[in-house]
């Protein structure tokens, strides 16, 4: 009799990804994903700054204590110093805007890269055409930049985006696709 198999064919190429997933096993482990408190909705894909500091219990047990502060959507006048890491997708999220995207509801744990995360590999959406290696910019004010949603990535310089310099293009990505940034 002939043992039946879970699987029976597999994929040449991987299947599309979605921003926020992680691109990699490696990038899944403790050292460089981490928990933070959501100040508002924080859509996964898209970068993070720095909230509110938060009032830390020092007699908490050191392996469960959340991070000393908390992660909102950038905002106009952020700057590098203030990017925290990107939005990890989880099964966590619910989906958020119009049109609904997934995102960490206001005060909900939201797992994030975090700027020493060396070697981490997320996917996010490419809205211009990339090419590896080049240079990650982060919107931060809508008004200024209106094509790109805040907290989204790009690789063309000017208003309303700044410079991450931890951060570079994984690899080429046609406009509109789905692309990997790769911290630094």
């Amino acid at each position: 009799m002939a043992r039946q198999s879970v699987q029976d064919g597999y994929f040449e190429a991987p299947l599309a990804a979605f921003p926020g997933q992680i691109a990699d096993f490696g990038t899944s482990n403790d050292n460089y994903v981490r928990g933070f408190p959501a100040a508002g909705a924080v859509i996964g894909g898209r970068g993070v700054v720095k909230g509110a500091d938060i009032d830390l219990d020092v007699n908490a047990n050191p392996l469960n204590q959340p991070a000393p502060y908390t992660v909102k959507a950038p905002v106009g006048g952020s700057v590098a110093a203030d990017f925290v890491g990107i939005v990890i997708r989880t099964e966590a999220m619910t989906n958020v805007g119009d049109p609904a995207e997934a995102a960490y509801a206001d005060k909900t744990m939201a797992s994030v890269t975090h700027k020493q995360a060396g070697g981490a590999l997320v996917y996010v959406k490419a809205p211009v055409a990339i090419a590896a290696g080049d240079t990650v910019f982060m919107s931060v004010d809508a008004a200024q930049a209106p094509n790109l949603p805040v907290g989204e990535f790009t690789n063309v310089t000017g208003a309303g985006v700044i410079a991450l310099t931890n951060l570079q293009w994984y690899k080429s990505t046609a406009a509109g696709d789905v692309g990997i940034i790769e911290q630094l």
